[in-house]
């Protein structure tokens, strides 16, 4: 019943944001969600193991920043509130999206049924995806910040606050366990881990070094997908007449 719930769910979120995004983007991102859920549809029948069913409901949370980031462009101007409310909103979600790659970590876990080369494609499948969700949506984000602050400050202070900040999320996650609707259903516990953590920096020395390498790595990763196109297009080579 969870698979058929998430494939509904997709077909609905896809019709959503094929409106909105250009047909070569739709075809690669559905083909690619579409792939991971027919592997994991096949790890359910041929090899009867389910471990890797959160995999779909991972993506279907790193969708939500993918979103959330379409409204940037539709914001009213002079709306402060509804600015303020979409943009924290997106900023709670998009750890999700980043979260994916870690679970790379469970590739050592699997079955001992199903083969080591079947879980390693899912895996880097789905972080594929969720790294490409969420890139474009920050891409997004980056925009509106444009539209408010300097270029020099976006680029050099708010996108990698960003990315760090969203890497801690990633941490609290992954190895916390905590999730990002804990902020309305928990926020007490929650803030009073976040506060240990911050308080206690010396202490907590591991949680910083493993954020700041999440944070590194997405940083490299998103500045190399900005600068991907103009590399491609000095690559061209000249059409025939």
């Amino acid at each position: 019943m969870g698979l058929l719930f998430l494939c509904h769910t997709s077909l609905n979120f896809f019709k959503f944001f094929m409106m909105r995004t250009s047909n070569s983007f739709n075809r690669m991102l559905t083909g690619f969600i579409l792939l991971i859920t027919a592997m994991v549809a096949i790890r359910i029948i041929v090899y009867g193991n389910i471990r890797y069913l959160s995999i779909l409901w991972n993506l279907f949370l790193a969708w939500i920043p993918f979103a959330i980031g379409f409204y940037f462009k539709e914001l009213p101007i002079k709306n402060k509130v509804q600015q303020l409310i979409v943009f924290f909103s997106w900023l709670i979600f998009f750890p999700n999206a980043l979260y994916l790659v870690t679970d790379l970590i469970h590739l050592n876990q699997g079955s001992v049924v199903v083969p080591v080369w079947f879980d390693a494609a899912l895996l880097f499948s789905a972080a594929f995806v969720g790294l490409l969700m969420a890139f474009v949506s920050l891409a997004r984000a980056e925009n509106y910040l444009l539209y408010h602050y300097s270029r020099k400050i976006v680029r050099n202070i708010l996108i990698p606050l960003l990315l760090f900040v969203s890497s801690f999320g990633v941490y609290l996650g992954r190895f916390e366990r905590w999730n990002s609707w804990d902020i309305i259903t928990n926020p007490f516990a929650l803030s009073a881990d976040i506060l240990h953590f911050v308080c206690k920096p010396v202490t907590n020395y591991k949680v910083w070094i493993i954020t700041s390498i999440f944070s590194l790595l997405y940083g490299f990763f998103y500045f190399s997908l900005r600068i991907l196109p103009l590399l491609f297009y000095e690559m061209r080579l000249p059409h025939k007449k």
